[in-house]
């Protein structure tokens, strides 16, 4: 539902902050969230599977995981980490090592940005994998995050 302004509603969100005593996970109604994220920096983590992920020159139209999509979250992410509440943004995507692919995307960590990166964790084969052959290998994936 959309509240004042066009800002959408949250009824309960769980976050986790880095607050002057550490970093804390707390739990929120939607009204108290909007006051509290002033009080706290931000980590904010996303999940990007499409396989060719990279902060600069994206391939666009290379294939189906290169589309919009793929610029749209790069154009996110760094209107994200310009948020004064926002301390570090990462996107968690897949490493890939394939003589067929550039081998951008066989580097483990790469900056956006202050305060943004790329994070490439490995899972599934090491060749490159269009996005819906990933779903065999999302437990590694877990496993890789904890």
């Amino acid at each position: 539902m959309n509240g004042p302004e066009g800002e959408v509603s949250i009824s309960s969100v769980t976050v986790c902050c880095n607050c002057p005593g550490g970093w804390e996970l707390d739990s929120f109604d939607g009204s108290s969230f909007r006051n509290s994220l002033r009080w706290w920096l931000l980590y904010l983590l996303h999940l990007h599977l499409h396989g060719l992920f990279r902060a600069h020159n994206l391939e666009l139209g290379r294939d189906g995981d290169t589309g919009g999509q793929t610029l749209y979250v790069l154009e996110l992410i760094k209107a994200l980490a310009a948020q004064k509440n926002v301390e570090r943004v990462e996107v968690v995507t897949r490493l890939i090592e394939d003589r067929r692919v550039s081998s951008n995307y066989s580097r483990r960590e790469e900056t956006v940005c202050p305060g943004c990166q790329v994070v490439r964790l490995p899972f599934g084969p090491r060749r490159y994998l269009r996005k819906e052959l990933l779903w065999p290998h999302l437990d590694e994936l877990a496993d890789e995050l904890i």
